[in-house]
């Protein structure tokens, strides 16, 4: 709703309701795939609902302000559990968790902007945390009402940041500054958590914050064409309720229970890139290395609860992972040879040859057994060097489009001891490498409506995301419509 010229409010709710996902490959149902292991569970069901609903004003050319905005949410989290082991045996467990919100952000030029914008501004969020278990005989009869659930019951999570960056242009516009600094509070509380010692119930409470900064500069070594970016960003993560008092199943045949007691993960990432625009062509690269600090990993304690092996959390995780990201398009304006470029001539619209690489690696300290000694390994899941390649046709007025694309996948055998023991979800020499073909096409018809077809994985490959736990659909057919009122 509009408020004259200067001002709106914006309300929206959103739903989303999951039922019956199963969690198949910690089944006995789970299906071997290039040598990794089948669970031995009866049943693993998974059930999820989220809502949002968020109230949202803004305005502008308020005095000093240029822009200014506020808003306050409500989202719901819950999720539901049921898992019937290889004896009979079941339990159910679940969390609701309902978030409030309040934001703000402010703009300020200063000016009229020849020196510069301020932004600046606000975010608070407190979690009210409920987490149940029951667990169940054979026969279904109640054999006993747990502590908590996942993650520690009758629970609350606030977290407050405070945030100020200024940006200036400057040298008639070819250099662009960006410097920022962010302030984060946060403490976590729950009054019911279970000792995985004693069994008794113990409460966990603790707060965290820290004050963090980011810089960055876009050079524009020729206007509208050639520029640079260079950037240095701090990053700070305190621990959540399940890094604290997560009590549940984590990889293969292991149970993760409380870490009371973590620190925070501090971050410093360096960045450096070029972006080339010509008016036939567009190339992009560029360069990360983070170096990582206290990061909060999963270690094994040498404890056996239930038939899985005990893990906890520690901030025993220094390291570094770097990469490196291209991307190109190529506009083929004036049709090529053969006959696909005959059957659609220049005319009608545009040829675009586009593709994308993208490759990483780090290593971070772990503890690879029980004992109190650290070894420098992969980081967990390190994502395989990745590209797609394709080409695209666009008609000049925009209303028809389509493309062939293939995305393609190296195959990833940089594990790290977890990660080979995670033999449900990751195939013992690694996950295999793929190449994968995809048709997409669309049309807009009128100013609302617009229609999306297409067929994926078109030689039915049989592939996985390294880490994913499960193989991608084979052929797909899709069809899409988008109606805006």
């Amino acid at each position: 709703y509009h408020f004259g010229q200067r001002a709106k409010m914006i309300a929206a709710y959103q739903g989303t309701r999951i039922q019956d996902a199963w969690r198949t490959h910690k089944t006995i149902y789970g299906i071997s795939w290039q040598g990794t292991t089948v669970g031995n569970e009866l049943a693993r069901i998974l059930q999820q609902e989220r809502q949002l609903t968020y109230v949202k004003l803004s305005a502008k050319n308020l005095g000093i302000l240029e822009r200014a905005e506020i808003g306050t949410s409500l989202h719901v989290q819950k999720e539901f559990r049921f898992r019937k082991k290889s004896n009979g045996s079941a339990d159910r467990q679940g969390f609701d968790v309902y978030t409030l919100g309040i934001i703000g952000q402010f703009n300020i030029l200063l000016s009229e902007g020849k020196w510069g914008e301020i932004t600046t501004g606000f975010e608070y969020y407190r979690d009210f945390v409920n987490s149940f278990r029951k667990d169940f005989n054979a026969d279904g009869s109640l054999k006993k009402i747990r502590i908590q659930g996942p993650v520690g019951d009758d629970a609350t999570y606030d977290l407050l940041g405070l945030f100020l960056q200024y940006e200036w242009e400057a040298l008639k516009e070819r250099l662009v500054l960006l410097i920022g600094g962010r302030y984060t509070f946060a403490q976590a509380t729950a009054d019911k958590v279970a000792d995985p010692q004693t069994g008794n119930v113990i409460s966990v409470s603790d707060s965290f914050q820290s004050l963090i900064g980011s810089g960055r500069a876009l050079i524009y070594l020729i206007p509208k064409e050639l520029n640079l970016f260079l950037g240095a960003s701090q990053a700070f993560r305190a621990p959540n309720l399940s890094d604290l008092t997560r009590f549940d199943t984590a990889r293969t045949n292991e149970i993760e229970t409380p870490s009371p007691g973590l620190d925070p993960e501090k971050f410093l990432t360096l960045e450096a890139g070029l972006k080339w625009y010509r008016k036939k062509w567009r190339f992009e690269v560029s360069y990360y290395y983070t170096f990582i600090e206290d990061m909060i990993i999963r270690y094994p304690t040498g404890r056996v609860i239930g038939g899985n092996n005990e893990v906890q959390k520690a901030n025993a995780g220094d390291g570094f992972v770097h990469g490196v990201e291209i991307y190109a398009t190529y506009v083929l304006s004036q049709g090529g040879p053969g006959e696909l470029w005959k059957a659609f001539p220049s005319k009608w619209g545009h040829w675009e040859l586009f593709g994308g690489f993208g490759w990483q690696e780090g290593k971070v300290d772990t503890y690879p057994t029980s004992a109190p000694i650290k070894r420098k390994e992969y980081l967990s899941r390190l994502l395989p060097p990745k590209a797609v390649i394709g080409l695209r046709w666009n008609s000049f007025d925009r209303k028809f489009f389509f493309e062939f694309l293939i995305q393609m996948a190296d195959e990833q055998d940089k594990l790290n001891t977890r990660d080979k023991k995670d033999t449900q979800r990751i195939p013992p020499s690694g996950t295999p490498g793929y190449a994968v073909l995809f048709l997409r096409g669309g049309f807009r018809l009128g100013k609302n409506l617009q229609v999306y077809l297409g067929v994926e994985n078109l030689g039915n490959k049989d592939y996985r995301i390294h880490g994913s736990g499960i193989n991608q659909p084979g052929t797909n057919f899709f069809f899409q419509v988008n109606w805006t009122l």
